[in-house]
Protein backbone atom coordinates (compact mmCIF):
# COMPACT_ATOMS: atom_id res chain seq x y z
CA UNK A 1 0.00 0.00 0.00
CA UNK A 2 2.82 2.31 0.86
CA UNK A 3 4.56 1.70 -2.47
CA UNK A 4 1.32 2.37 -4.37
CA UNK A 5 0.86 5.69 -2.61
CA UNK A 6 4.48 6.55 -3.29
CA UNK A 7 4.13 5.63 -6.99
CA UNK A 8 0.89 7.61 -7.28
CA UNK A 9 2.52 10.63 -5.64
CA UNK A 10 5.53 10.32 -7.95
CA UNK A 11 3.37 10.23 -11.11
CA UNK A 12 1.21 13.10 -9.85
CA UNK A 13 4.28 15.28 -9.18
CA UNK A 14 5.75 14.32 -12.58
CA UNK A 15 2.51 15.20 -14.36
CA UNK A 16 2.25 18.58 -12.61
CA UNK A 17 5.92 19.32 -13.33
CA UNK A 18 5.51 18.49 -17.04
CA UNK A 19 2.41 20.59 -17.46
CA UNK A 20 4.11 23.52 -15.76
CA UNK A 21 2.06 26.65 -15.43
CA UNK A 22 0.28 26.24 -18.77
CA UNK A 23 -3.06 25.71 -17.09
CA UNK A 24 -2.67 29.01 -15.25
CA UNK A 25 -1.79 31.14 -18.31
CA UNK A 26 -4.90 32.49 -20.10
CA UNK A 27 -3.08 33.30 -23.37
CA UNK A 28 -3.22 31.41 -26.64
CA UNK A 29 -0.60 28.83 -27.46
CA UNK A 30 -0.87 29.34 -31.22
CA UNK A 31 0.77 32.26 -32.97
CA UNK A 32 -0.71 34.08 -35.96
CA UNK A 33 2.74 34.33 -37.55
CA UNK A 34 5.24 31.53 -37.86
CA UNK A 35 8.22 33.90 -37.52
CA UNK A 36 9.65 34.56 -34.10
CA UNK A 37 9.41 38.00 -32.43
CA UNK A 38 6.18 38.92 -34.23
CA UNK A 39 5.47 42.59 -33.59
CA UNK A 40 2.12 42.83 -35.36
CA UNK A 41 2.86 41.97 -39.00
CA UNK A 42 4.18 38.86 -40.70
CA UNK A 43 6.80 40.54 -42.88
CA UNK A 44 10.55 40.25 -43.20
CA UNK A 45 13.04 42.94 -42.24
CA UNK A 46 13.49 44.02 -45.87
CA UNK A 47 9.73 44.40 -46.37
CA UNK A 48 9.46 46.37 -43.11
CA UNK A 49 12.22 48.70 -44.35
CA UNK A 50 10.48 49.18 -47.70
CA UNK A 51 7.21 49.89 -45.89
CA UNK A 52 8.89 52.47 -43.67
CA UNK A 53 10.66 54.29 -46.53
CA UNK A 54 7.73 54.29 -48.95
CA UNK A 55 4.99 54.94 -46.42
CA UNK A 56 2.75 52.15 -47.79
CA UNK A 57 1.52 48.97 -46.12
CA UNK A 58 3.41 45.85 -47.24
CA UNK A 59 1.17 43.39 -45.40
CA UNK A 60 -1.93 43.49 -43.22
CA UNK A 61 -1.66 43.22 -39.47
CA UNK A 62 -1.60 39.66 -38.14
CA UNK A 63 -4.71 38.17 -36.55
CA UNK A 64 -4.68 35.70 -33.66
CA UNK A 65 -4.75 32.10 -34.87
CA UNK A 66 -8.08 31.47 -33.16
CA UNK A 67 -9.78 34.19 -35.25
CA UNK A 68 -8.41 32.96 -38.61
CA UNK A 69 -10.10 30.50 -40.93
CA UNK A 70 -8.07 27.66 -42.47
CA UNK A 71 -8.21 29.21 -45.96
CA UNK A 72 -7.31 32.65 -44.66
CA UNK A 73 -4.13 31.50 -42.90
CA UNK A 74 -2.75 29.85 -46.05
CA UNK A 75 -3.56 32.91 -48.15
CA UNK A 76 -1.90 35.27 -45.67
CA UNK A 77 1.34 33.29 -45.70
CA UNK A 78 1.60 33.21 -49.50
CA UNK A 79 0.69 36.87 -49.94
CA UNK A 80 3.19 38.01 -47.31
CA UNK A 81 6.01 36.03 -48.92
CA UNK A 82 5.40 36.44 -52.65
CA UNK A 83 3.85 39.81 -53.43
CA UNK A 84 6.71 42.19 -52.70
CA UNK A 85 5.92 44.13 -55.91
CA UNK A 86 2.40 45.11 -54.78
CA UNK A 87 3.68 47.87 -52.51
CA UNK A 88 1.61 51.05 -52.52
CA UNK A 89 2.91 54.34 -53.88
CA UNK A 90 4.87 56.46 -51.42
CA UNK A 91 3.03 58.81 -49.11
CA UNK A 92 2.96 62.23 -50.83
CA UNK A 93 3.08 64.20 -47.57
CA UNK A 94 6.12 62.26 -46.36
CA UNK A 95 7.97 62.84 -49.64
CA UNK A 96 7.17 66.55 -49.54
CA UNK A 97 8.40 66.73 -45.95
CA UNK A 98 11.71 65.07 -46.91
CA UNK A 99 12.16 67.41 -49.90
CA UNK A 100 11.52 70.50 -47.77
CA UNK A 101 13.92 69.25 -45.12
CA UNK A 102 16.68 68.61 -47.68
CA UNK A 103 16.14 72.02 -49.30
CA UNK A 104 16.34 73.80 -45.94
CA UNK A 105 19.53 71.95 -45.05
CA UNK A 106 21.08 72.73 -48.45
CA UNK A 107 20.12 76.39 -48.05
CA UNK A 108 21.89 76.55 -44.67
CA UNK A 109 25.00 74.86 -46.07
CA UNK A 110 25.18 77.05 -49.18
CA UNK A 111 24.60 80.39 -47.43
CA UNK A 112 27.64 82.61 -46.92
CA UNK A 113 26.87 83.30 -43.25
CA UNK A 114 25.78 80.51 -40.98
CA UNK A 115 24.62 81.01 -37.40
CA UNK A 116 27.35 79.92 -35.01
CA UNK A 117 26.75 79.91 -31.26
CA UNK A 118 29.47 80.53 -28.69
CA UNK A 119 29.15 78.69 -25.44
CA UNK A 120 28.56 80.78 -22.36
CA UNK A 121 30.80 80.86 -19.32
CA UNK A 122 29.50 79.16 -16.20
CA UNK A 123 31.23 78.82 -12.85
CA UNK A 124 30.46 75.88 -10.57
CA UNK A 125 30.89 76.66 -6.88
CA UNK A 126 30.75 73.83 -4.36
CA UNK A 127 29.78 74.89 -0.83
CA UNK A 128 31.24 72.28 1.48
CA UNK A 129 29.43 71.17 4.63
CA UNK A 130 30.12 73.35 7.63
CA UNK A 131 28.98 73.59 11.22
CA UNK A 132 27.26 76.82 12.27
CA UNK A 133 26.93 75.93 15.95
CA UNK A 134 26.94 72.76 18.03
CA UNK A 135 23.44 71.70 16.94
CA UNK A 136 23.33 72.90 13.31
CA UNK A 137 25.24 71.45 10.34
CA UNK A 138 24.77 72.68 6.75
CA UNK A 139 25.07 70.06 4.01
CA UNK A 140 27.01 70.30 0.77
CA UNK A 141 25.42 72.39 -1.97
CA UNK A 142 26.34 73.26 -5.53
CA UNK A 143 25.93 76.76 -6.92
CA UNK A 144 26.14 77.55 -10.63
CA UNK A 145 26.95 81.14 -11.58
CA UNK A 146 26.35 82.18 -15.19
CA UNK A 147 29.01 84.74 -16.11
CA UNK A 148 28.15 85.08 -19.80
CA UNK A 149 25.12 83.73 -21.68
CA UNK A 150 25.54 81.83 -24.96
CA UNK A 151 25.28 84.11 -27.99
CA UNK A 152 25.32 84.00 -31.76
CA UNK A 153 28.73 84.92 -33.20
CA UNK A 154 27.58 85.07 -36.83
CA UNK A 155 24.04 85.60 -38.01
CA UNK A 156 22.67 87.05 -34.78
CA UNK A 157 19.52 88.14 -36.59
CA UNK A 158 17.53 85.76 -34.41
CA UNK A 159 18.28 87.70 -31.22
CA UNK A 160 16.18 90.74 -30.44
CA UNK A 161 18.40 93.74 -29.73
CA UNK A 162 17.68 95.35 -26.35
CA UNK A 163 19.18 98.53 -25.03
CA UNK A 164 20.01 98.47 -21.31
CA UNK A 165 18.15 101.03 -19.17
CA UNK A 166 21.42 102.25 -17.64
CA UNK A 167 22.60 103.58 -21.01
CA UNK A 168 19.32 105.41 -21.61
CA UNK A 169 19.35 107.32 -18.31
CA UNK A 170 23.12 107.80 -18.23
CA UNK A 171 23.74 105.93 -15.01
Amino acid sequence: MKSRTLAFTFWLVAFVAMSGCSSLIPYEEEFGCKRSNNMGKCISTEEAYKEMTTGGDAAPYAKPASLKDDDESDHAQTSAKGDSQNIKKPNIGYVQYLDANYKETAKLLNSSITPVISTGDTIKIVLVPNQINEKMLLSERTLYLIVENPKFIMGDYLIEKKTPISTIFGE
